[in-house]
């Protein structure tokens, strides 16, 4: 290079105060050693007024804008930016995919009207963006969004407007201008957390390929508070086949609560399990309704007749009980068994929670639901405040013997609730458990006399306490601590 080109290559260095842009001599001698002829002839021909460069500086010696034959009028162009706020807009401009674009005039032109965060304008610099046949009109959106100071909304949008999916589908429009209207109450915080918003709606290719995407849309953003499990099913290809899915969608979109809302969500897609992701809106506020839920072994078939009518059901329970109640009703052993309907009331009307709890497991483990006793035991099962009495009542009730032929189930449940705890000695209850849950007991040619016996105190002999004891022992029934083996049994159950 000859030394008078260089000396004017030096002095615009020094007229346009790039001098702080290279780190060190070598930094220097290796840009000026890469330029090619035209981009020395645009560089020293450059001759803007250096007070009007408000964008940072470094766009002037970029080497693609230098590569540009209109070097000079793409640098004017800029100087109609603001570059206060503006920093990811020169950041996207400096890239050669806009600088090389056709819409390089005209986008400069609208993006000098912004007016806000630009962050969202990083969309320009995007292929998908700059070749979209929406190009212009999104970016006016976007544009607008940002000068009435929707942030969320204009990103949400960018998102949409460089999603290749949502530029080929028949959707685009339509859903950009749903995200314009209705964003501002639709976009959370917590959605967008989960990537459940309509933004991500509009961009996912199972959604765009749902001839009711647009309605989804629109019941998406009326409903931001139950997103999640509404777009988790606005988007499975399995329930977007099912021949219920619109009753589903119209269901959970009538939730009278987030926690309602969640309870119909995993009766339709019959989770094995819960997954805490699952509870960004639930917890903690919710936590005592999840705890004590179970899930595991569930298998429900939709095709069953009741399923519809089910599934509005659990919009009428109320919040507390409504997660057990669905588990119940995912359960194909239940929901066919004889009394389902008659359990799913008595649960709504038991208000002690350890009472509903021990009701539920009983009912979740299905041990008895196809018992003759089983609307009496439950009922007396239900009405049991003192919880030995109630263990001992649902140990009778789902003890291992043949219980719908065993001709003393009735005596020995109304036996137990008159058990006076408080007056009867460890010695004589334990014999009582022997005849009330141990089958050797059950089946005693003398069993309701010998509980007779045990019941009358002055009629009992020393003996006949330890040989029903021992005899209780010997089969591994109880043990010294005062029932505690059946408590175990009976929790397990």
């Amino acid at each position: 290079m000859n030394q008078e080109l260089l000396v004017k290559i030096i002095n615009q260095i020094c007229e346009y105060k790039l001098t702080t842009i290279f780190h060190s001599p070598k930094e220097f001698d290796s840009w000026l050693k890469h330029l090619n002829n035209r981009q020395l002839n645009n560089f020293i021909n450059l001759d803007i007024n250096p007070n009007e460069v408000t964008f940072p500086k470094k766009l002037l010696i970029n080497s693609y804008l230098l590569n540009c034959d209109d070097y000079k009028n793409r640098i004017n162009a800029l100087l109609k930016i603001k570059y206060e706020g503006n920093l990811p807009v020169f950041s996207s401009i400096a890239s050669p995919s806009f600088i090389y674009s056709k819409i390089y005039y005209d986008d400069i032109e609208m993006i000098s009207k912004v007016s806000g965060n630009t962050e969202p304008l990083r969309v320009i610099k995007d292929n998908s963006f700059i070749l979209s046949p929406y190009h212009k009109e999104d970016l006016a959106l976007i544009i607008e969004a940002i000068n009435n100071k929707e942030d969320d909304i204009a990103s949400a949008l960018a998102m949409v407007a460089k999603n290749i999916h949502s530029i080929k589908s028949s959707y685009h429009k339509q859903d950009m201008q749903i995200i314009f209207n209705e964003g501002k109450n639709a976009l959370k915080f917590n959605n967008q957390l989960f990537n459940c918003d309509i933004d991500n709606l509009a961009t996912n290719v199972n959604s765009l390929h749902d001839k009711y995407h647009l309605e989804n849309m629109h019941i998406l953003a009326k409903n931001s508070h139950i997103a999640f499990y509404l777009y988790n099913l606005m988007t499975n290809p399995t329930i977007i086949k099912n021949k219920y899915y619109r009753e589903e969608i119209d269901a959970i979109s009538k939730a009278n609560s987030n926690i309602k809302a969640a309870a119909m969500y995993y009766y339709i897609v019959n989770s094995p399990k819960y997954r805490i992701n699952d509870y960004f809106d639930l917890l903690p506020k919710h936590i005592d309704l999840i705890r004590g839920v179970k899930r595991s072994k569930l298998v429900k078939d939709k095709n069953n007749t009741n399923y519809l009518k089910y599934l509005n059901l659990l919009n009428s329970i109320d919040n507390k009980i409504v997660l057990f109640i669905e588990t119940l009703l995912s359960d194909n052993n239940f929901i066919n068994s004889p009394n389902c309907e008659f359990d799913i009331k008595l649960l709504q009307s038991i208000s002690n929670k350890e009472i509903f709890m021990d009701v539920y497991n009983l009912l979740f483990e299905g041990i008895f639901l196809n018992s003759k006793y089983h609307v009496s035991d439950l009922k007396m099962i239900s009405k049991t405040d003192n919880e030995q009495i109630r263990y001992w009542l649902i140990s009778r009730a789902a003890d291992f013997i043949n219980i719908d032929n065993e001709e003393y189930h009735d005596y020995d449940m109304n036996y137990i609730t008159k058990i006076d705890l408080d007056n009867t000695d460890e010695q004589r209850l334990l014999s009582m458990l022997h005849y009330l849950i141990n089958p050797e007991g059950i089946i005693d040619s003398q069993h309701i006399q010998k509980l007779e016996k045990l019941a009358k105190v002055k009629d009992v002999s020393d003996e006949d306490i330890i040989l029903s004891y021992l005899n209780s022992l010997r089969r591994g029934y109880i043990n010294d601590n005062h029932g505690e083996k059946d408590q175990q049994f009976t929790k397990k159950l």
